[in-house]
């Protein structure tokens, strides 16, 4: 028994560690300086910044590459990068994107806003923008790339999604156990 023990303890601690590695780094699109909003319905006809964090990287980060698709209720009017920060290319260009270089490298160990977009919100409520996704995707083999430092190794990430108008809530009741029990009688 106290064999069969050290072996279950031995698992659930290297299942542990396993997990705590297995941290993806990525890049998405929020809507908050907090990189918690992901999603948000339509404000109507208004100026607002949408933030691109880069997620997990777990180490400064001296460049990144990616590009960010947009759906039609957005209109970008700029970009604002980190201090000292140089672009080549444009955010929106799926065929070439955008790299971002930073001279004081970014600490990638904590969620990092890689660049800010300035957009004007064309829509005025959902109806029609249902379901409507804001993609980061990336180049190499379809993942983003990000340059570490010192090392200047490269580390490949993943684009994720974002939504506008993402899904209506559900419609809940509050109810006891029995009378759920009661509708199978």
């Amino acid at each position: 028994m106290r064999k069969l023990l050290l072996l279950v303890s031995a698992i659930a601690v290297l299942s542990l560690a396993v997990n705590a590695g297995a941290q993806i780094p990525y890049v998405q699109v929020f809507y908050d300086k907090g990189a918690s909003v992901a999603q948000k319905d339509c404000p109507g006809v208004s100026l607002d910044d949408l933030y691109v964090f880069a997620i997990n990287y777990n180490m400064y980060i001296a460049a990144i590459q990616y590009w960010v698709s947009l759906p039609g209720c957005f209109t970008l009017t700029g970009t604002t990068l980190p201090p000292g920060g140089l672009s080549i290319g444009d955010p929106l260009d799926p065929v070439s994107g955008i790299s971002l270089s930073y001279p004081v490298p970014g600490d990638g160990t904590a969620p990092f806003v890689t660049m800010t977009m300035h957009v004007v919100w064309n829509c005025t409520d959902c109806v029609g923008w249902e379901i409507t996704p804001i993609v980061v995707g990336g180049f190499a083999m379809g993942f983003v790339q990000a340059i570490s430092w010192p090392d200047l190794n490269t580390k490949l990430g993943v684009g994720m999604t974002s939504y506008v108008c993402a899904f209506p809530p559900i419609p809940t009741e509050q109810t006891t156990w029995g009378n759920v029990k009661s509708l199978y009688r």
